[in-house]
């Protein structure tokens, strides 16, 4: 689990300077997002912010607030899920026995899927005995084995 740190700990980050990073960063911030301040101080609190952001970013999610409100939201999301199976079920009953409007259209059917071009049709030989046999399709070919990235040979299997 994640050090969990005090509210001196994360106070002390007030101090500490602008790192290597952080400075690219908020360059890169205000370069990709054509950000434009209206003065050096309000650029300057921009700057502070994306510093005291980045550095305790991680300590934030490990802190006790923030692991209280995901387990929060985690129960929430479960609720709703739990309901809403109950809620389709209802609604589905619901919509099956209410009788259509005179005024609407009845639900247009589904069209039957048409075969591909690929799909086999069975052949039909004519016998001797001149009954109709349904004789089964050729099997598919499987596609040739690819040559080894080491030696350049077809795959054993």
């Amino acid at each position: 689990m994640a050090k969990q740190y005090t509210d001196e700990e994360i106070l002390a980050y007030n101090d500490k300077a602008t790192t290597a990073v952080q400075e690219r960063y908020a360059d890169w911030l205000i370069e990709k997002l054509a950000l434009e301040f209206s003065n050096t101080k309000a650029e300057g609190a921009f700057r502070e912010a994306v510093r005291v952001a980045t550095a305790l970013r991680s300590i934030f999610q490990a802190s006790p607030e923030n692991q209280e409100a995901r387990e929060e939201s985690r129960a929430e999301r479960a609720e709703e899920k739990a309901e809403k199976p109950k809620a389709a079920k209802a609604t589905r009953g619901k919509a099956a026995k209410a009788e259509p409007d005179e005024d609407e259209a009845p639900p247009a059917k589904a069209k039957p899927a048409k075969r591909s071009a690929k799909a086999a049709k069975p052949v039909v030989n004519e016998d001797e005995d001149e009954e109709d046999t349904a004789v089964a399709p050729a099997p598919r070919k499987s596609a040739p084995r690819k040559a080894s990235a080491r030696s350049g040979a077809a795959a054993p299997f």
